[in-house]
């Protein structure tokens, strides 16, 4: 199956008395500011105040500072939970804390290229690829919600979570508002749970920067999904404050947004932001998300291609600005790998659509 749609201290009182009717610097921030962050290396960011992962740990971000004035926002995956027998089942099913992305900020060179680690678009020294010199801003994920939740569910004695992924996306949103005035381009992505996060979180970004090209890249998130796991899942979460609802059609006091599905929601986005790009990328078999069609009681792998298809379709009929990749094969998410690099379908380079794209 191939592409669809190719897409100081002062000197003086005057000095100090003048510099307090200013705007504050970023700097005065309680977080470093982008100047203040060391290259050539992921900075750990803490926002503290609301921020949380799922069972109470300190949650942080993490920003590679690049050399030109364009930006990543970078969704991390790492599953979800929704009940009592997949929130209780930490490291399997779901991310509970951002150990794994904090493991690998801190390793060597050495280390990261023994692991295959930064490849693909986190690869600086790669000329082809065309985000070696943006500043990345990845975001990782802790809160089994898919970036959308801000609630705290007891599910039971032993098992209680705290879905606050959108509060967490907000603080560093707000940090990027700060350290990005009017970038040239901003490029929104993510894979797996990240890629929901990249769609969900997208249209708020658009907002922040309308003069700004602001382009969408949702990597292995096709939204194939059960009905009993969106009504069960949706309301724990409490995501309805996640939604962009500055457009109507998602406004959840207008909608019921229970009787929608992801097709409906690119579709509002996209129409919203008709100069923007939106794209997303997956494989015909992915097995990642046949597992967890599976894991919520849907059907065959086949039904789920068939469904993640017919989404892809629908999609596109109904916008002008949408643009997906379906590549052969099982493989979950491809930003991380230099793999992107080598895919083709139907004669397509994934890479090179990319760039198109952008």
């Amino acid at each position: 199956m191939g592409p669809l749609r190719s897409i100081c201290i002062g000197f003086s009182l005057w000095f100090v008395l003048s510099a307090c009717d200013q705007e504050p610097d970023p700097c005065d921030a309680e977080l470093p500011c982008l100047a203040e962050l060391e290259s050539d290396k992921w900075n750990e960011l803490n926002p503290g105040g609301d921020t949380i992962c799922s069972r109470g740990t300190e949650f942080g971000f993490f920003v590679s500072p690049g050399t030109v004035d364009k930006v990543i926002i970078d969704f991390r995956g790492g599953g979800a939970c929704w009940n009592e027998l997949t929130c209780s089942t930490a490291g399997s099913i779901f991310a509970d804390s951002i150990d794994s992305a904090r493991k690998h900020a801190n390793m060597t060179p050495e280390e990261a290229e023994k692991r295959e680690l930064y490849q693909g678009i986190y690869d600086r020294k790669n000329t082809e690829n065309p985000f070696n010199d943006w500043h990345h801003v990845h975001i990782p994920y802790c809160t089994g919600d898919a970036h959308w939740g801000n609630n705290y569910v007891e599910y039971s004695e032993y098992v209680k979570i705290q879905h606050k992924g959108a509060v967490n996306t907000r603080a560093v949103l707000d940090w990027i508002k700060l350290n990005f005035k009017n970038p040239e381009k901003i490029f929104v992505t993510g894979c797996s749970a990240g890629a929901y996060g990249a769609i969900m979180w997208a249209p708020h970004v658009m907002n922040d920067y309308p003069e700004v090209p602001v382009y969408h890249f949702s990597d292995s998130g096709a939204g194939v999904i059960t009905n009993d796991f969106f009504e069960n899942s949706f309301p724990k979460w409490k995501a309805e404050g996640a939604l962009p609802s500055f457009i109507d059609t998602l406004d959840p006091t207008k909608v019921d947004i229970m009787s929608t599905d992801l097709p409906y929601l690119y579709t509002s986005i996209a129409n919203h932001f008709p100069e923007r790009t939106f794209s997303q990328y997956t494989t015909i078999l992915d097995d990642n998300q046949i597992f967890y069609f599976n894991a919520m009681g849907g059907g065959t792998s086949e039904a789920w291609s068939e469904t993640m298809q017919s989404y892809s379709e629908e999609i596109i009929t109904n916008t002008d600005n949408f643009y997906a990749y379906i590549a052969p094969g099982c493989r979950h998410c491809i930003l991380h790998m230099n793999k992107i690099y080598e895919t083709e379908s139907d004669g397509t380079n994934l890479m090179d659509w990319l760039k198109d794209m952008l």
